[in-house]
Parts: structure tokens; sequence; C-alpha cells
């Protein structure tokens, strides 16, 4: 899916350019550059959180794989542990499972809000599915949020 702003800026709503930075961020850890560097500027430390890089660069470094076969694993157990820890607070602050439940939920598919657009597009008439695919639900509202723009 392409989008293009007003003005005439093209983006890519698809966040799979995201996935090539933390594979070089785990390769990284791989080649024994602790802590890694930034990998779009050589020799600048890395001040970003890099857990789940080093999570899967120790996984895919353990069963000798490419990090990138283990990043899905290991971020559908990083989620998990999420979940767990928030219905667990939310169980002993609470004592509602139900509540529980919930803030498990919306702890791991709650992130970004981008979902609150989706429920009102939903609501005047879109089918679900249609705009789950076609739509990128991600900071763009229609305005000038967010303010910065990567110009071509």
């Amino acid at each position: 899916m392409w989008n293009t702003y007003s003005e005439g800026v093209t983006t890519n709503s698809s966040h799979w350019s995201d996935l090539l930075v933390h594979v070089s961020i785990a390769e990284s850890v791989n080649a024994v550059n602790f802590p890694p560097d930034v990998p779009y500027f050589a020799g600048h430390p890395l001040t970003y959180h890099w857990f789940s890089d080093f999570n899967a660069a120790i996984a895919a470094n353990a069963i000798e794989a490419f990090s990138v076969s283990v990043m899905p694993v290991a971020s559908g157990l990083l989620a998990g542990a999420l979940a767990l820890s928030g219905y667990s607070i939310a169980l002993h602050l609470s004592h509602s499972r139900r509540t529980a439940l919930v803030a498990g939920v919306l702890l791991v598919f709650g992130g970004g809000f981008g979902w609150i657009r989706l429920v009102g597009d939903v609501a005047s008439g879109g089918d679900p599915l249609t705009l789950i695919t076609a739509t990128a639900y991600d900071m763009q509202w229609g305005t000038d949020f967010p303010y910065f723009r990567v110009r071509q």
C-alpha cells in the first residue's frame, strides 16, 4: 500500500523496512559488536531499545541460524510475556479476571491507538477485513500530525 500526502510525499504504509534495521542490529551483536552501533550511522553508539534484537541474536547464535528466522518467534514470546505481565498486575490490582484479561489484550494490541480509527471506519459502514488490509492505521489522521515529513 502506498500513501500520498497532500505535499507530494509518498510513503510505504508497510513497516517491512524496519525489519532490516533490527536484523542488522542482531547480526551486529552476533558479530561481537557489543553494544552494537547504529546501523545507519556507523561508529555511533546505539541509544535505541534493542532488547528484542539482543534476544533474537542470542537465539539465532544458539541454533546457528540467521537472526531473521528467529525474530517472529522472539517477538511472539515477548508479546506473550507482556500480556502475562499486564494480566498479572491488573489481576492483583482489580481482583477481576475479566478486567485483567482486557488489560493484557490492550497492552499487546492497543499499542499505537491506530485501532480507534478502525472502529470509527467500521461504525461508518466500512468492511472490517477490507479496511484492515487496505488502510495503514499508523499516525495518519488526515491532519498535519505528525508534524515531520520525509522529503524525496
